[in-house]
């Protein structure tokens, strides 16, 4: 077991996210500027603490064992992993039986976490920055793998430990005029910390919320139509104008063009 520094595993990070935003069509001032970001962002949440790496693949798989034993589902591991599904039951299986070390498996996955987000946030698709986020855990583990090394805490801890306490109310549903009030600052600053976050904004929200019941009221009219004709050309109806709404949901909380950053 090695103990590696926290300047090559900090270059490391940043570099393969410029190369890794770049691949999906960022200029290189901006993919700087988002991997930047990324690592500030992870310094904030393991900084301070000596990390694991684990050794690669199959310390790999027999994590992703626990995670079921634990009572993760097959498909959020999936989507989490870039893996299909039948993968991850093949992983089970050949890991019957065996544990993984005690180690800071958590960290790493702060690290999947962190990927997909900006590649989410620089428009990547999730299901696809999900994917390049486990390709992107590959390298890191061939490159440090088995190795404890310690990551630096952020120059802007205290900025960031305030904005994830904004992030978490607003996530649980606190308004932005009262976040605003609880720490003393105005909405729309409030306002640019959840964008800046990747968050969606109070408007893209509350259309979520509309279109999502709209969508729920649709499908719950649908399954008297399911069987018999003439109803199966409703029943059809139904489940097209079903998915519309879905597309339209997508469409309102995502990013487009002009949200991206310069």
């Amino acid at each position: 077991m090695t103990h590696g520094k926290n300047g090559k595993l900090v270059e490391f990070l940043i570099l393969e996210a410029v190369a890794l935003l770049e691949r999906h069509g960022e200029d290189a001032k901006t993919a700087r500027r988002g991997a930047d970001a990324f690592v500030e962002r992870l310094r904030c949440i393991i900084g301070g603490i000596q990390i694991y790496i684990p050794s690669g693949p199959c310390e790999r798989k027999v994590n992703i064992r626990e995670e079921v034993n634990n009572g993760e589902s097959i498909e959020d591991l999936a989507k989490r992993h870039g893996l299909s599904m039948m993968r991850i039951y093949q992983i089970i299986k050949t890991t019957a039986g065996k544990t993984a070390p005690t180690k800071q498996k958590g960290d790493i996955q702060a690290i999947v976490i962190e990927v997909a987000r900006m590649l989410i946030i620089h428009g990547v698709r999730p299901k696809d920055a999900a994917q390049a986020a486990g390709g992107f855990i590959s390298i890191l583990t061939a490159r440090f793998g088995q190795q404890y090394v310690y990551v630096s805490k952020g120059m802007r801890d205290k900025v960031s430990e305030k904005k994830r306490q904004i992030i978490s109310q607003y996530r649980a549903g606190t308004p932005v005029s009262t976040i605003a009030e609880n720490f003393g600052t105005t909405s729309a600053w409030v306002g640019n910390i959840i964008k800046e976050q990747g968050e969606i904004s109070p408007r893209q929200k509350r259309s979520a919320m509309t279109l999502s019941r709209l969508k729920k009221s649709i499908l719950d009219a649908a399954p008297p139509y399911r069987r018999g004709q003439p109803n199966e050309e409703v029943y059809g109806l139904l489940m097209t104008a079903a998915d519309a709404v879905e597309q339209a949901r997508t469409i309102a909380t995502g990013k487009s063009t002009s949200d991206r950053k310069e």
